[in-house]
């Protein structure tokens, strides 16, 4: 049976003298073959291009914008330019292991499945800037219907990342691309409209890395448009999945707004934390408090350092 061809789209701007070296070898190292590598060059005004001249595979197209049309705009170019009938988009700072893509299209094949799946999901660890492992989550979802994606996703059973999502390309197209309002959780909405329709494909493995560092902080301004998206990923599965709408929007909220405090607990500056925390308070009509969130990380440290001193 031939394979099917899969993209790995990766979204750079600027970030050759960064993590892009690392993002591209990870996508070369595939083992998993028909593939191509599609570049989306945001208009950068470093050496960008040099770098993916070094690689000189040819799998790889390079496609330079000629001007800066935002991330999200170069996500949904990366997707524009895919050729494949999977598509996986990879962050140019993220990683992805080498038996990754096989692995998910071996599983694909064993699900002998009438209709293919509109994604198929892996497990995710999180690297810090020198890449070493903070932490792993298996992807254990119970992904018989959206809500109950969701509700995995909530109790922490999954991790929603694009390095772990591999999408059907027709079908992500269909769902309109990657989109909402405020350009934030642009990965797990376009997860939710997809796995409203179609059948989600897991691998429980961990097979990604997605890295979080010192670039992608934030500020007051920045947890106001991850709130606002947060209400509307809110809506959005509720809509599409109304027979469970109380249940998602009462756990949503929670969701969020712990996820938003975490978000908020990683930025720079006391006065920063503290304005960006009372924007999360608000946004979630005071549900959840901030200082009820800061005792109990404290109360995780404290239990940590006791474990270490013992």
């Amino acid at each position: 049976m031939k394979r099917p061809l899969v993209t790995v789209g990766v979204s750079t701007y600027n970030r050759a003298d960064g993590y892009l070296r690392e993002a591209l070898a990870s996508a070369l190292a595939q083992t998993y073959e028909p593939l191509e590598i599609v570049i989306s060059d945001n208009a950068s005004t470093d050496a960008t291009g040099d770098v993916v001249a070094e690689m000189a595979d040819e799998r790889v197209r390079y496609v330079r914008l000629e001007k800066n049309v935002g991330a999200n705009g170069n996500f949904n170019s990366c997707l524009q330019l895919a050729k494949g009938e999977y598509f996986l988009l990879l962050h140019d700072d993220d990683r992805i292991d080498a038996d990754m893509v096989e692995r998910c299209m071996a599983a694909l094949e064993r699900s002998g499945a009438a209709a293919p799946p509109g994604l198929i999901r892996t497990g995710t660890r999180v690297i810090d800037a020198e890449g070493s492992v903070t932490s792993e989550r298996r992807n254990e979802a119970r992904s018989e219907s959206l809500a109950d994606l969701m509700t995995s996703w909530f109790d922490g059973e999954t991790s929603m990342y694009f390095c772990n999502t591999i999408f059907r390309t027709e079908v992500l197209r269909d769902a309109g691309g990657f989109t909402t309002p405020r350009e934030q959780y642009i990965d797990v909405a376009a997860v939710i409209r997809i796995a409203a329709r179609h059948e989600v494909l897991d691998v429980p493995d961990v097979l990604a890395s997605f890295r979080r560092h010192g670039g992608n902080t934030g500020t007051a301004q920045s947890i106001e448009a991850w709130c606002e998206d947060s209400l509307y990923l809110i809506d959005l599965m509720c809509e599409l999945a109304p027979e469970r709408a109380d249940e998602l929007r009462r756990r949503g909220l929670h969701y969020f707004s712990r996820n938003n405090y975490n978000r908020v607990a990683r930025f720079r500056g006391i006065s920063n934390r503290a304005l960006a925390y009372w924007v999360v308070y608000k946004s979630f009509d005071f549900r959840a408090s901030p200082l009820t969130f800061i005792a109990y990380k404290n109360y995780l440290r404290f239990k940590r350092s006791r474990r270490r001193t013992n």
